[in-house]
């Protein structure tokens, strides 16, 4: 799948939105602090995941961070947007296969709003889904100079380095196996069709508004692995929503027409038949994160 990876790195830049900012609480449930984290994990295997400001040279931040990362002793192998890592369930559930594959051990919470407003935090990884050991405690750094400031406690602590064969670039994960399906041409028409719709991360109010604009027998439902849930209830298609960056939604799914700024990110619709798994992908051709409008544009086509 790719190459190499040594502590999980989870690199994120904040003023990307609200939800973005949320994804990274999950490394702050167990705000414990462990003085001794470097002195027990430095050097062991790493991925960086991250998502900064889309107005940013995110590839100059990455080059330099990864210079920086590594000069500490660091093996980061892997680095990945963390909106990419929530795509969908089941690209969660292959990249933590290949996570663990690799041995990967630590997790980084890098957060970044404003050059003087810097967070990370050093978390153990639990080789699951949720990503972050909570039993054990952290290590965090806060400011403007956060890796001087992590470089000054190496020194304080005498903790040195157990590798030196280092990745010279930064590899960012933009793709991961998932199971390969069927793509719909001919978008179909709703009038007699149940259809379900998957609502996560979105406001009770947002969801009021996606439902109304439906004119066929349309009713939230929850995200299930397996499909046999929704046939056997009389649901015919579902309806998704995936968020990701637009090079990892092109890849993932093989959109080569998906239009917009690579590392930007952009949601796209998804519509899947309960039986067949069939997919059709709609997306605007000006790239949006709305989803009421994306609806919007779609249901134009289909009713």
């Amino acid at each position: 799948m790719f190459k190499k990876l040594t502590i999980i790195f989870l690199f994120i830049t904040f003023k990307v939105s609200a939800q973005n900012n949320d994804l990274g609480l999950v490394f702050f449930k167990n705000n414990k602090e462990n003085k001794s984290f470097f002195k027990e994990n430095l050097g062991k295997k790493t991925i960086l995941f991250f998502s900064f400001d889309e107005k940013k040279n995110q590839i100059k931040t990455i080059n330099n961070t990864h210079q920086k990362l590594t000069s500490l002793g660091f093996d980061v192998i892997n680095y990945i947007n963390i909106v990419d890592f929530y795509i969908s369930q089941e690209v969660q559930r292959q990249l933590v296969e290949y996570f663990n594959l690799r041995g990967v051990e630590i997790l980084v919470f890098y957060q970044k709003e404003r050059e003087k407003e810097i967070k990370i935090r050093f978390c153990n990884y639990n080789n699951k889904i949720t990503l972050v050991d909570e039993t054990k405690g952290g290590y965090s750094f806060f400011g403007e100079n956060v890796f001087y400031e992590i470089k000054k406690d190496l020194l304080s602590t005498n903790t040195k380095q157990t590798t030196f064969l280092f990745s010279p670039d930064p590899e960012i994960i933009y793709n991961i196996n998932v199971k390969k399906r069927t793509r719909i041409k001919n978008l179909p028409k709703f009038k007699k069709q149940e259809l379900g719709i998957v609502l996560e991360n979105v406001t009770e109010e947002t969801k009021k508004q996606i439902l109304s604009l439906f004119n066929t027998n349309t009713i939230e439902v929850e995200e299930k692995v397996d499909y046999r849930f929704y046939f056997s209830n009389g649901i015919n298609y579902v309806i998704k929503f995936l968020t990701g960056t637009t090079e990892a939604l092109k890849n993932i799914y093989n959109l080569k027409e998906l239009k917009g700024v690579g590392y930007k990110k952009q949601t796209i619709l998804v519509l899947e038949n309960t039986i067949s798994q069939n997919r059709y992908y709609h997306f605007n051709e000006t790239p949006t994160i709305n989803k009421i409008n994306l609806t919007k544009t779609f249901l134009k086509h289909t009713q």
